[in-house]
């Protein structure tokens, strides 16, 4: 009784102290200074302020070593912060004998006369002609101690290079490149127990309380919201690629930049809500993840009701819309939507397609009219928050087909009522209504859409049933944890399970890969479970369920295999495509619940089931680190921008290297990965417009 009733006070407090002490790391920079190198030149160290990598940055250029090594040291600096970040250029050749480039960093003693103390060595390894960043943890009790650089070249063939830039940057937390899943660091797996924990322990109360009333439904929100917060919320994301372009149009032509084609998507309801959102939430990204969060948290709510008009109403059946919303609600498929702001318009889409869905079943069950244009007015929203809304316009059609014939008619054909004037209304106004966005559509042409120019039948297919069979069903029920674009073959081998790839190809046809064959697989897998739900469940309302499901799943990839199956089916596996196809799933395994709970020994499987899939689900959200990785490196470059702005205002010059001052050739290194096609002082003029 204790842990029912004061459950949620605690849970609320919790999420208020959390982003209490969250809420100055949100804005607060990790990027401390930078400092500039001076070299102590020699024939075999020279300085150069163009060195051939991007022939604008200054910095030491070594000449191939003449004996066992060459080595170059810096004077004296001083460590503003713990982390230091040095870049370097290097290309050799493995001929070399495996002796590659050390670099080294050594801190002066308290004692003057004594010999300067090691405290870092690295090999460098080839960069491909680019910059690489060494990032390196000094200490906490070493700042600002005295440190100098050591560099020593051991390559001796004449087509060696070996660049380091002069400048050296400081940071209060390690700034890198977004991890693998084969890097699982130790705090990652602390975050993933403790989710875990919470999760679970949110997910019991749910399964433990009675949700009925009014009252009840605030509380099932109220909880789904601070779980998807648990789950997803991410203090390091930060404004990413797409976000770019669309802030910089908010800044120069105001709300009326809403009136965009993006790729060959016309959203300008999502542009509209996004504008107010920004505007809202200004620099603070962490406002506009907690929005996604309560979006989400609405979505799933959403499916709950959805679920509960066809069940029995009986408290187990209730609790089993509520695991199948759990479900939708806690897939790490969802992360990539739930860590980047910008999918608001897929979060937006699905909610107001499901509403669609439940006004049509208050009007199919009342003939209110007003319940009918509800419906059509919400589907119509649908295209213009995100392309894929065009899917639902048709497919709304099917889902009351479906209703007529399994639930109206009870599985037989009465073509006297179908004519009758409730139906009429249906098939004659939702194809009217769906013309005003395919209209919008055809009158605003895409601009550098992406979309394919041509058909290739097989391409597609096989792209549809990767992305239906491999990425949402295998991957969403977890048997498959893979959340990057790469092969099953290149998953398994990244873990070491060569094995498993080599069973599939001795199971697989030789015309398939191991992807489509997997996929394939998928599919066989979801049509079992439809088969058995039909077979062993009486209620028409369940089997209706069941197979709009499997409709909506295979629906949701319908137009990204006609788009994009040039890319490669290996594209399907993007998680952006995964929200709509996870609707779809959740909705098929309410079927299978509501057919394999009847008996308590059934009902512990599936929750024993659920409790391992939420363990698996929380550890890869935690070591999934692509948009955290990079809102924390943009957002670092970014406040780089600002300090390099304010360190040459004083100077007369007009480029942004610097020129013909002693600053020359010291700016921050751009980072393409924040959005491309924009030099820093436009990136720059948006953040400080922000």
């Amino acid at each position: 009784m204790f842990f029912k009733k004061y459950f949620l006070a605690v849970l609320f407090l919790a999420i208020l102290i959390t982003l209490f002490v969250l809420r100055e790391n949100f804005s607060k920079s990790v990027y401390t200074s930078y400092s500039s190198l001076n070299w102590t030149e020699s024939e075999l160290c020279k300085k150069s302020l163009s060195i051939p990598v991007d022939n604008a940055s200054r910095g030491l250029l070594t000449a191939p070593a003449v004996s066992e090594y060459t080595t170059c040291k810096t004077d004296f600096l001083t460590a503003s912060d713990r982390f230091l970040s040095i870049s370097y250029s290097a290309d050799f050749a493995r001929e070399e004998g495996g002796k590659r480039p050390i670099l080294k960093i050594f801190k002066q003693k308290a004692v003057i006369n004594e010999q300067p103390q090691e405290i870092f060595s690295k090999d460098l390894a080839p960069t491909s002609g680019i910059w690489k960043d060494v990032v390196i943890d000094l200490g906490e009790h070493d700042k600002n101690v005295p440190i100098y650089i050591e560099l020593t070249n051991r390559l001796k063939k004449s087509d060696s290079i070996l660049y380091v830039r002069d400048r050296v940057d400081f940071f209060s937390r390690e700034v890198k490149a977004p991890s693998t899943f084969t890097e699982i660091a130790y705090d990652q797996l602390v975050v993933a127990f403790i989710k875990f924990f919470l999760l679970l322990v949110g997910s019991v109360y749910l399964f433990s309380t009675k949700l009925s009333s009014k009252g009840d439904s605030l509380k099932l929100f109220f909880i789904l919201f601070a779980l998807s917060l648990v789950q997803f919320f991410s203090s390091d994301s930060y404004y990413y690629f797409d976000e770019w372009h669309v802030l910089e149009r908010y800044q120069k032509l105001g709300f009326p930049g809403v009136i965009y084609t993006h790729n060959e998507h016309f959203l300008p309801l999502f542009f509209t809500w996004y504008y107010l959102v920004t505007k809202i939430a200004s620099s603070n990204y962490q406002a506009l993840l907690v929005i996604s969060s309560l979006l989400h948290a609405t979505v799933a709510y959403s499916l709950i009701r959805f679920l509960n008009l066809f069940n029995d109403r009986e408290r187990a059946s209730e609790k089993l819309s509520v695991l199948a919303g759990l479900f939708f609600l806690l897939g790490a498929v969802h992360v990539e939507t739930m860590e980047w702001a910008f999918e608001q318009s897929i979060l937006l889409c699905m909610l107001s397609c499901i509403w669609s869905f439940i006004f049509q079943v208050y009007y199919m069950r009342s003939n209110n009219y007003y319940y009918l244009l509800a419906s059509l007015l919400f589907l119509v929203l649908t295209p213009l928050l995100f392309g894929n809304g065009l899917v639902f316009m048709p497919l709304s059609l099917v889902f009351s087909a479906l209703y007529f014939f399994l639930i109206e008619n009870k599985g037989s054909l009465n073509f006297r009522m179908l004519l009758s004037k409730k139906w009429l209304s249906i098939w004659i106004l939702t194809p009217v209504f769906s013309l005003v966005p395919i209209i919008f559509y055809l009158y605003n042409k895409p601009v550098g859409a992406q979309a394919t120019t041509g058909f290739d039948i097989l391409a597609t297919v096989n792209y549809l049933v990767v992305g239906v069979g491999l990425a949402s069903i295998l991957r969403g029920i977890g048997i498959y944890p893979s959340m990057n674009l790469i092969t099953s073959e290149r998953f398994f081998s990244s873990f070491g399970a060569d094995s498993i790839s080599l069973i599939i190809d001795s199971l697989k046809p030789t015309f398939m890969t191991g992807d489509e064959f997997l996929g394939y697989l998928g599919v066989l897998l979801v049509l079992l479970v439809v088969f058995y739900v039909y077979i062993t469940n009486k209620s028409k309302q369940v089997l209706l369920v069941t197979v709009f499901g499997l409709i909506f799943l295979v629906s949701s990839f319908l137009l990204p295999a006609l788009a994009r199956a040039s890319l490669g089916e290996t594209q399907s596996f993007a998680l952006r495509y995964q929200y709509f196809s996870q609707f779809g799933l959740s909705l098929i395994l309410a079927g299978l619940f509501y057919s394999v709970s009847q008996k308590f020994v059934r009902s512990f499987i599936i929750y024993f089931c659920f409790s391992l899939w939420l363990f698996e689900q929380s550890a890869l959200v935690s070591l999934f680190s692509h948009f955290s990785s990079h809102g924390l490196l943009h957002h670092s470059y970014l406040d780089q921008l600002v300090d390099w702005e304010e360190q040459t205002k004083g100077f007369n010059f007009t480029s942004f290297e610097a020129n013909t001052t002693d600053q020359q050739g010291l700016f921050p290194l751009a980072r393409p990965s924040i959005t491309p096609g924009r030099h820093p002082n436009e990136l720059l003029r948006v953040y400080k417009g922000l």
